[in-house]
């Protein structure tokens, strides 16, 4: 018995230890940067570029960082398109912003994001539009020029009424040309000139979040070589079972330490487990239906390891 006990205590202390080691490493509480370069603005490169910028930030306060976010855009001069928030018992999980930067400010407005939390994700598009710009500005010099030639015939007394009417007509049409194609290089221009920065950010896991599935993953693998360690062995122990039910000792042991984080499942894993240690130590048949309930809510193995035993079958 002092031997089953101490292999317990063992396992459950190595479990511990590997867990706060665990969760030492991935615990992260929001604030550190991203390796990230920052510089995204190419310089020196007589293009027309539009920028947009993709990514995701983990923080410990939504909220607080989403605030700062938005007084850091009103600071670089730019403005929000989208500005959403998904909550979770009454508190901020996650939000969503969709900022527009102007462009000479991108790389320094990135660095400040990157100073708020963890980046877990950052992508960059970049589309160039030279081609598309320099021919819808070339289409309105040449319609221009023409709007021109049309209002010089109109000053030439000998032209017919029917030409002049024709004449208005086609001025008509190019100023409607003209309004259409300013209209697209002003909304080229306003791409250019201020970049689209759509951030996420998530809420970074809490301890007990980190914890709480390494803890039962340890103990998991802890009782299956225990179990296995306790088959092979196979011989009597002081306390009078064998191999197999020193193994189910152990796994509902460590089952109800696992369970011990939710607190809830204790009700009736506690109570199982002592009924099975009094019914073992007593050399008591266990009922199939007391099997059965092991095998599906406290221990899968401990369960499936009763129903083998031939000597309690």
């Amino acid at each position: 018995m002092k031997k089953l006990k101490k292999l317990t205590f063992l396992i459950i202390m190595l479990a511990l230890i590997i867990t706060l080691s665990a969760c030492t490493d991935g615990f992260d509480d929001g604030t550190g940067g991203g390796s990230f370069d920052q510089t995204i603005v190419g310089t020196g490169v007589n293009r027309k570029v539009v920028y947009s910028v993709s990514m995701t930030i983990e923080v410990s306060d939504v909220k607080k960082v989403k605030t700062a976010l938005i007084s850091l855009v009103e600071e670089k001069g730019g403005f929000i398109e989208r500005n959403s928030e998904d909550f979770y018992s009454g508190n901020v999980q996650q939000g969503y912003l969709t900022i527009k930067v102007p462009t000479d400010k991108l790389d320094e407005f990135m660095s400040s994001v990157s100073d708020t939390g963890k980046t877990l994700y950052k992508e960059v598009y970049t589309t160039d539009i030279t081609d598309d710009y320099v021919d819808a500005t070339a289409k309105i010099a040449a319609l221009n020029e023409q709007k021109t030639a049309y209002q010089q015939l109109l000053q030439d007394a000998t032209i017919t009424a029917s030409d002049r009417v024709e004449i208005i007509k086609e001025i008509a049409a190019v100023d409607t040309e003209l309004y259409r194609l300013g209209q697209l290089v002003n909304e080229y221009d306003s791409m250019i000139d201020y970049s689209t920065v759509s951030i996420d950010i998530e809420l970074a896991p809490g301890f007990f979040e980190v914890a709480v599935p390494i803890v039962i993953g340890v103990i998991f693998l802890a009782g299956i070589g225990v179990a296995i360690y306790c088959l092979f062995r196979r011989q009597k122990s002081s306390d009078g079972g064998n191999g197999i039910k020193t193994a189910i000792k152990i796994l509902m042991v460590l089952s109800c330490v696992a369970f011990g984080i939710y607190v809830i499942p204790l009700c009736w894993s506690i109570p199982m487990t002592v009924v099975a240690f009094k019914k073992i130590n007593k050399g008591e048949k266990l009922s199939l239906a007391f099997k059965i309930c092991t095998l599906l809510f406290v221990n899968t193995i401990a369960g499936i390891l009763m129903l083998c035993d031939n000597e309690n079958n």
